[in-house]
């Protein structure tokens, strides 16, 4: 018994049309597969790339057929996309329109292949949906459907397809079936019987049985010209088995009749199926062509040439004035002109396609732009001979979780909009959300001040930014598909080298966000005290905590008069209660002459 269910018919159908000559042949296969227990519709989709004159030519060509088949009550309906390139377009369209199916098409053999062309290769990588292919033959209709079967899924969705476009044109249908000469009669019957186990009008198919060595051959001596094959591929990961394996790829060259081709069909209920359509259609995986478009353009990311340099160190003295001036605006501008974002993603993008030379590219980056930074902020403060630090400043010394949190969406966003090109404008405020510039030159001007626990505070920011970007971004980038390939000789350390990576980043991750945790008990002690001290002339500048029991705290507070000891006291009591512990509140005022204005 075949206890695969039965896969349910499309109700949503794109087609992309961008050849004329054979948009009504597709199209009316659409038509034909359509469930006709549901109000489906077929979808002709003209993706757009920005040339007016050729894009209008297409469509002036393809509206009067689509207003033609609307006269003749076919729920036809057209759609036309801009995208940047054309396998984007029909991968977003088919998304967004919730397709069931992709209905394209690609010419007869040339010299004996098949080509299929770019377009198609990349959208059968990565379609969220079923995609039904169509090679014309030598005539365009046909008197005969022909579905090679062996048993499986893909032969089973075959025949419910091959049935569909029977019964929809009135034609005969014969499922075939090839078993080796060292096979039995019943076997191949058996085989014949399986795929054809519960579908609707399974009676009108005649079952022929033949014996052949190499299938593809005794199926190709069965058919006529006036034929049409169809037969099926249940999984996307047998691609190549499609380009290069012996029975399709022999089929596709050879048949001289038309061939119907359905690719990574997997047969579901009708309500485990709508739950894993919605769960694939957020399945964003990139494109062939676009992987190699982020390879590459991570590399450009990652050599810290000149434009890098001058960037960091632009960037560095804006930040670190920003600071000392304590001037937000100032800040900001620096975030944007920093590049540091730009090794993190390409850093990312090695670590996922375990290409160590771009790992190697992007740790070099950082390597000559951080220590530059944190030179040319460490010089500034020098100079600045800040006494205490700004408000600014301070604002860069206090981590806790939500930095993580605001770090790993960074990356996410980073890479994402690496990935998507049409969102690169999101890029600014993904430098700004990361705040990578103005930690680090906070490092440098606390170093240069002797304020080494502000100090480490600042460059524990930066560090949990760097690998909460990097991380969320290569978590990213292998959801869009780009992972390593294993087709040279070190694909295997590749491989090692990738899982190693990843054990030793989240420890680290791990480690951060133990560190963050910590930290926001500082950030409370903080705020308490700043609360407590409730005079605008007094301001909490610098807090120390110990880890002793009771905890012991050392806090610095700026004010132009004496501090009452009853507010200190009042201090300790509602840390005590906050945190819970015994508490040793410590006061250093550090006075200061207000002038007369």
């Amino acid at each position: 018994m075949n206890e695969q269910p039965l896969p349910a018919l499309p109700a949503t159908i794109i087609v992309p049309v961008a050849n004329p000559h054979n948009a009504r042949t597709l199209l009316q296969f659409a038509l034909d597969l359509l469930d006709p227990e549901e109000e489906g519709r077929v979808v002709a989709l003209i993706v757009t790339r920005g040339d007016v004159e050729a894009d209008s030519k297409v469509i002036d060509k393809i509206e009067p057929l689509i207003e033609k088949m609307k006269e003749q009550g076919r729920p036809v309906e057209l759609l036309t996309r801009t995208s940047s390139n054309v396998p984007r377009g029909i991968l977003d369209a088919a998304r967004e329109e919730r397709a069931d199916m992709l209905v394209l098409g690609i010419q007869q053999p040339i010299n004996g292949q098949i080509r299929l062309g770019s377009i198609l290769e990349n959208v059968l990588a990565t379609a969220p949906c079923d995609v039904l292919i169509y090679r014309s033959g030598t005539h365009a209709d046909f008197e005969r459907v022909v579905v090679p079967v062996d048993g499986s899924i893909g032969a089973r969705l075959a025949a419910q397809v091959g049935l569909r476009l029977a019964k929809q044109r009135d034609r005969k249908i014969e499922a075939i079936c090839a078993k080796q000469t060292y096979e039995g009669r019943w076997v191949g019957l058996g085989r014949i019987a399986q795929s054809l186990e519960g579908l609707p009008d399974a009676a009108m198919v005649k079952r022929t049985l033949i014996t052949a060595n190499f299938a593809a051959n005794g199926v190709l001596a069965e058919t006529r010209a006036h034929d049409l094959i169809v037969l099926a591929i249940s999984e996307r990961t047998r691609l190549e088995r499609m380009l290069f394996g012996d029975f399709t790829s022999s089929i596709l060259n050879k048949a001289e009749c038309s061939v119907l081709l359905v690719a990574r069909s997997i047969p579901r209920s009708r309500i485990t199926g709508a739950l894993l359509d919605g769960l694939n259609r957020l399945n964003m995986r990139l494109t062939p062509d676009e992987q190699e478009g982020v390879m590459r353009e991570a590399y450009d990311m990652t050599l810290p040439g000149s434009d890098y340099v001058v960037l960091v160190i632009i960037a560095a003295i804006i930040a670190s004035l920003g600071l000392v001036l304590n001037s937000s605006a100032v800040v900001i501008g620096a975030m944007l002109v920093a590049p540091f974002m730009q090794p993190c993603v390409g850093f990312a993008v090695g670590m996922a396609t375990a290409e160590l030379q771009l790992v190697r590219r992007g740790l070099g980056a950082l390597l000559v732009g951080v220590p530059l930074a944190l030179a040319f902020a460490f010089a500034i403060g020098a100079l600045a001979d800040l006494q205490t630090a700004t408000p600014e400043m301070l604002a860069r010394t206090q981590p806790g979780l939500l930095d993580i949190g605001v770090a790993m969406m960074s990356g996410v966003i980073g890479a994402y909009a690496l990935a998507r090109k049409n969102i690169s404008s999101a890029l600014a405020g993904v430098a700004i959300a990361a705040a990578l510039m103005p930690p680090l030159c906070t490092l440098g001007l606390e170093l240069a001040a002797g304020r080494q626990d502000t100090a480490l505070r600042a460059g524990l920011i930066f560090a949990t930014n760097i690998v909460g970007i990097s991380v969320a971004a290569w978590m990213i980038f292998l959801w869009l598909g780009i992972r390593p390939h294993w087709k040279d000789a070190h694909a295997r350390t590749r491989y090692l080298w990738v899982t190693l990576t990843a054990m030793l980043a989240v420890p680290l991750v791990i480690l951060l966000i133990a560190l963050a945790s910590r930290s926001d008990r500082t950030r409370i002690i903080w705020d308490k005290l700043q609360a407590a001290f409730d005079d605008p002339d007094m301001h909490v500048v610098d807090v120390r905590v110990g880890e002793q029991t009771p905890l012991r705290i050392e806090a610095t507070v700026r004010t132009p008069r004496p501090i009452n000891p009853d507010v200190v006291n009042n201090a300790e009591r509602q840390l005590a209660d906050e945190l819970n512990t015994g508490i040793e509140l410590e006061i250093i005022e550090q006075r200061v002459i207000l002038g007369q204005s």
